[in-house]
């Protein structure tokens, strides 16, 4: 159980850590008056897809920091959907 609770603590952190780094980006998409794509997924799946380099778990690990950075939530989780279906 310890194990498991230590590997959540890591990944949060790590989640957290990616957020910070993410957090300029998101703030410019975010702030974009006019989305080329609805809720900005098309540039979430690019950042998702270019990071992740089609592994599955890193993109979510993705996903996540992007929302915890401010990214909007349903255009992030169209992007994954679109990466990894």
């Amino acid at each position: 159980m310890e194990i498991k609770k230590g590997i959540k603590t890591m990944v949060g952190n790590e989640i957290e850590s990616l957020a910070s780094d993410f957090k300029e980006i998101v703030t410019g998409i975010e702030s974009n008056k006019f989305p080329t794509t609805k809720n900005n997924y098309g540039r979430y799946l690019s950042i998702i897809s270019h990071v992740a380099n089609g592994e599955k778990q890193v993109g979510h690990i993705i996903g996540l920091a992007l929302i915890e950075a401010g990214a909007n939530k349903s255009g992030v989780q169209s992007a994954l959907k679109i990466a990894f279906n």
